[in-house]
């Protein structure tokens, strides 16, 4: 959903899924981040922490950007 939506207005985003350790484990849940910016240079520098990961292979798994005329969850369900 965000991949289409920073496509759709242009920007540029990064994720980063967090999965704690075993001793982490009992405190920590796994967590998925996403940074967005207008400025490449921004996320390029985000990207230098190899956690950080260009969001765009993620657009091929695309779902059309929730609008006013569309917003169906079903796409993004996994069962």
């Amino acid at each position: 959903m965000l991949a289409a939506v920073t496509l759709d207005l242009g920007l540029h985003a990064a994720v980063r899924h967090a999965k704690p350790t075993r001793e982490q484990a009992p405190e920590f849940y796994m967590s998925r981040w996403v940074a967005v910016s207008q400025d490449a240079d921004t996320v390029r520098r985000l990207q230098e922490d190899a956690a950080w990961q260009d969001l765009s292979p993620w657009r091929s798994r695309l779902v059309p950007a929730w609008t006013d005329r569309y917003a169906s969850i079903l796409p993004i369900l996994r069962f």
